[in-house]
């Protein structure tokens, strides 16, 4: 038990340093930036728990102005933009 608690527990710590750097890239002024870090944003919903799926969307249509712009990212002076993803919200896993 205290392994699979250890495992979980770094697995998780694994997916919030990916999910700090997907979120710092999509907030840049960088426009290929902002897009990568949109997608893996997008990869990293399916690994997220019901509270961090829901961050995620806050910040993705923060970032694209809740637009669905078919994958094309403005800059960020046009309002953002970007592919806010429409998915099912997951139900939060067992701990």
């Amino acid at each position: 038990m205290a392994v699979h608690t250890a495992r979980h527990g770094a697995e998780r710590q694994e997916w919030w340093d990916r999910a700090e750097w997907a979120l710092n890239l999509a907030r840049s002024d960088e426009r290929r930036d902002r897009l990568i870090g949109l997608r893996a944003l997008e990869a990293l919903r399916n690994e997220a728990m019901q509270i961090e799926y829901g961050l995620i969307i806050a910040v993705t249509e923060e970032v694209t102005g809740g637009m669905d712009t078919g994958g094309s990212v403005p800059d960020n002076a046009d309002g953002g933009g970007g592919d806010s993803g429409d998915d099912a919200r997951p139900t939060e896993r067992a701990r």
